[in-house]
């Protein structure tokens, strides 16, 4: 841009950036804020900085990084600044927020960020299940219906059925024989079976729409297969279930799990497990650990560096208890990354 005013060194493909010194002193420490001109020649400002290391590579040379978030016209992230102690010069890379080995607060701000659809090749996906009663025998899915939740064995139309009376709609999301996201909005009529529109390789997620919530169970039942897919249990509106098929053409990165033993029993123990089954493969355990109804009813894992789950793969979480009855929930939340 041939200014020779500003200080330049760019390292990646978005650039060339350029800084304005005088927003820098030579000591290595920085401004509250400073700015910058974009390669459309736009200034941008960027503040609130944090320190996240300070690296010493021989006296007197030091470097200090520093992360903040931009929303840029040709550039979405982070950047990562380092500042040279010695020169001066200000060194600058764009970094996708999930690959930082760490969760600070301008990572939180990036969450917020996916929330607000601000980030068009991300999505946030908040999963979380109930299993009121988990026993000793196996462990059980966390699923309205415990046991071990069967998907469909291909593509299926469903039926789809509630209590009498109940005439409102429901929201289906799943995923397509392509793999991809599908959605349709169903009418019930009662009791009586109403047949969806679009065939589903999976549903993970219903919602019930309108003011009126049905008062017993709404079911998805796959045709030929026989087994039921997906269940909104009465009166909580939307489905209970920490399952989750990542689709075609996503990476999942997973932020956190948590698990917890609701009110169900006050003495037994509980058995955790994350488990993720990649394409064509078999269910492999990612994480366990136990909870206690007399002790640690809680458990809630925050990952520093997020959990890759390649597409297509299925994500669940199951439990076994000491005591029949066990009342159990668990989730996870997930930012999805177009590949």
């Amino acid at each position: 841009m041939g200014r020779t005013d500003l200080v330049e060194y760019w390292e990646g493909s978005e650039g060339p950036f350029y800084f304005d010194p005088t927003q820098t002193r030579k000591d290595g420490t920085i401004e509250s804020a400073f700015t910058f001109i974009d390669t459309d020649g736009v200034t941008q400002q960027i503040n609130n900085f944090i320190q996240t290391s300070t690296l010493r590579f021989g006296s007197p040379t030091h470097v200090l990084q520093f992360i903040d978030f931009i929303t840029d016209s040709v550039s979405n992230g982070v950047f990562s600044i380092l500042i040279d102690g010695v020169s001066g010069l200000i060194h600058t890379r764009l970094v996708d927020p999930l690959q930082l080995p760490f969760l600070g607060p301008m990572a939180q701000d990036f969450y917020f960020q996916v929330a607000q659809g601000l980030h068009s090749d991300k999505l946030d996906v908040l999963k979380f299940g109930h299993n009121p009663d988990v026993d000793t025998a196996s462990p059980e899915d966390v699923w309205t219906l415990g046991g071990t939740w069967v998907p469909p064995t291909t593509t299926r139309i469903h039926d789809v059925s509630g209590p009498a009376g109940f005439t409102g709609s429901i929201n289906i999301i799943g995923l397509a024989s392509t793999f991809l996201f599908l959605s349709e909005t169903l009418q019930l009529t009662g009791a009586t079976t109403v047949v969806t529109a679009k065939a589903y390789r999976i549903i993970d997620r219903v919602k019930v729409l309108g003011d009126v919530n049905p008062a017993a169970d709404v079911s998805l039942v796959a045709q030929t297969d026989g087994t039921t897919t997906a269940v909104v249990p009465g009166g909580e509106g939307q489905t209970q279930m920490a399952i989750f098929q990542v689709p075609a053409g996503r990476t999942a990165f997973m932020i956190r799990f948590y698990a917890n033993i609701d009110r169900a029993q006050t003495s037994g123990a509980v058995d955790v497990r994350l488990l993720v089954q990649p394409f064509g493969g078999i269910f492999r355990v990612e994480w366990v650990g136990g909870l206690m109804a007399a002790g640690n009813s809680h458990i809630s894992h925050n990952y520093e560096v997020p959990l890759r789950i390649e597409e297509k793969s299925i994500i669940k979480m199951d439990g076994q208890s000491t005591v029949n009855n066990m009342d159990m929930a668990a989730g996870f939340d997930l930012i999805l990354v177009d590949n």
